[in-house]
Formats: C-alpha cells, structure tokens, sequence
C-alpha cells in the first residue's frame, strides 16, 4: 500500500506539471494578443495590427481549449464516478477551440481586406462568447484537479475561491467583449473598439493560463 502511494504521488507532479507548460503557453500567446492590441491603440497601424491581434487571441483560446483537455484527461474517472458529466466536459473544450478556430479565421479574413470592419467586431463577439461558455466547466475542472492534487483543506478552499473569482473576472470579460463587438458591428468605432475587446480577451487569457499554472506549481514546492 505504501508503494502504491508513492508511485501515485510522482504520476500526480507529472500531470501536473504537463497541465502547467499548457496553462503557460496560454498565458504567453494572451499576452502577446494584449501587447499587440496596445500598440494597435497607440496608432501604430491599428487595423492590422487588431487582425494580428484577433489571430492571436484565437491562437490562446485554442491553446486554452488544449489546456482544458489536459485537466479532461486528468479528470476522466471523476467523468466516470459521476462527478462532472463527459457532455459538459466536450462541449467546454468544443466552445473553446470553436472560439478560437473562428477567431484566427476572421482575422486571416481581415487581413485579406475582405470586409475587414464587419469582421473584426464580429471576431470580438465570438471570443468573448466563447470565454463566457468556457468559463463554467474550466471553474468545475480545476476545482476538480484541484481537490484531486491538494491534500490540504486550507490549500484547496483558498485555491477554490480563487478559480471562483477568475471564472468571475472571465465571464464579465467576456460580456464586455460581446458588447464591445456588437457596438463596433453597429458602425460606433468598429477598429477601436474591437481594438479593446481583444486587449480584454488577451488579458483574460494571460491571468487564466498563469495563474492556474501558478497554482499547481506552488503545490509541489
């Protein structure tokens, strides 16, 4: 029995540790979404660079949706044992990864200077869409990992009410973005405002991908 336990600690740092460099890359390409709109919104060819932009938040919520089937493959005997539903589990992993696919496609439209000021607005509602429909399972998920990888009673509701707040933070985001969008489809600042949107759905990236990252990190120092 005690073997056994050992053998299953190292497994649990080694997933762990995958789910982190996942969770991380995420972070990185939403900050590089955020960094590019912020240069966009100084005048530096704000419309290609809000393509460029909108192609890299695409690129994160792709890499958010792979982050997600890290913690899926982590969790699949709760999915078994009744705890969270396969259903719910797909359908956050295909919101994700729709989200951004449709996102990176708009953009490289953009880019092509088809219809670039119908697009682009249209690019900011679909992924601040799909961060509002990710936001739910990617919560139930880590509060998942979380309890299966924390010993500590303390750890894991401190680490709780920290993915409540982000799921939070995520979905108001993601609001804000639709409606951002849905002005800038109206004809009010398509540019600039997409140009907002996509710097919130960046930084939505960036504080999610690092800080579930952080998290599991510290749990095994």
């Amino acid at each position: 029995m005690p073997d056994e336990t050992e053998s299953t600690e190292p497994r649990e740092s080694r997933t762990a540790q995958k789910i982190a460099v996942g969770s991380v890359a995420e972070g990185v390409v939403g900050a590089g979404a955020a960094t590019i709109a912020v240069i966009a919104l100084t005048g530096v060819f704000p419309q290609i660079l809000l393509c460029v932009a909108t192609i890299t938040a695409g690129s994160a919520l792709m890499l958010q949706g792979g982050a997600i089937a890290g913690r899926f493959s982590a969790l699949i005997h709760d999915a078994s044992a009744g705890r969270i539903g396969s259903t719910e589990l797909g359908g956050g992993m295909t919101a994700e990864f729709i989200g951004g696919v449709t996102g990176i496609v708009l953009g490289i439209l953009s880019l092509l200077n088809i219809y670039p000021l119908v697009l682009l607005p249209a690019a900011a509602v679909v992924l601040g869409g799909a961060l509002i429909l990710g936001s739910g399972i990617t919560a139930r998920m880590n509060m998942l990992l979380v309890e299966r990888i924390e010993s500590r009673k303390v750890a894991r509701e401190i680490a709780r009410q920290a993915i409540s707040a982000a799921a939070g933070v995520q979905v108001l985001i993601g609001v804000g973005a639709v409606t951002l969008g849905i002005l800038g489809l109206s004809g009010l600042s398509p540019v600039l405002l997409s140009l907002v949107a996509i710097l919130a759905v960046g930084i939505s990236d960036l504080l999610s991908g690092t800080a579930f990252a952080g998290r599991l990190v510290n749990m095994f120092q």
